[in-house]
């Protein structure tokens, strides 16, 4: 791609950096917001793909489910997040052929040209270049969902801990 631009933006832009490109994604980095900036759903919804590996540690990630794609997946299989998003996580045994078989499914009761159906086809091609990736393997987790009881907006939980506990004067002597 060609960009004419006049020798001041030029200048502007080798200041920032010496490769124009670079220049300009770096000038998009700083200016434009992320994903997370953006200050609501359905901004944050149209620049997020309906379905993402996101990064727990090194090896290890969740699928996470955009909210604009969230309606096209059974709800008893995702967990919402604050954001508007969902990473999933079936009850019972289900596992990666039961989200797979749940998206060929929503694909035939769709209208073949509407976006919903676009959106799951995109989930359903993602899911399966997942899967076919001998990079990666799959694994069913349990994980425990904390409900409070009651519905008061006032009611705070407790704080989780971000640090781990103080190791007691015993086990420090011991190290010595």
């Amino acid at each position: 791609m060609a960009v004419t631009l006049p020798d001041d933006v030029v200048g502007r832009l080798r200041a920032i950096d010496v490769d124009l490109g670079w220049a300009i994604v770096r000038l998009l980095d700083e200016t434009s917001p992320g994903v997370d900036d953006l200050p609501n759903l359905e901004a944050r919804a149209a620049l997020q793909a309906p379905m993402e590996l996101v990064r727990l540690r090194e090896n290890q990630h969740l699928i996470l489910v955009s909210a604009a794609a969230i309606s096209m997946l059974p709800l008893q299989s995702l967990v919402p997040l604050s954001d508007g998003r969902a990473f999933i996580a079936f009850d019972g045994d289900g596992g990666i052929a039961d989200l797979e078989l749940t998206l060929v499914d929503r694909l035939d009761a769709l209208n073949p040209g509407s976006h919903d159906h676009a959106m799951v086809a995109t989930m359903r091609e993602q899911l399966r270049s997942w899967r076919r990736d001998s990079g990666l393997s799959f694994r069913r987790r349990s994980i425990i969902v904390v409900e409070a009881k009651s519905t008061d907006p006032v009611r705070r939980l407790p704080a989780i801990a971000s640090q781990p506990p103080e190791r007691s004067s015993t086990s420090a002597r011991k190290k010595r």
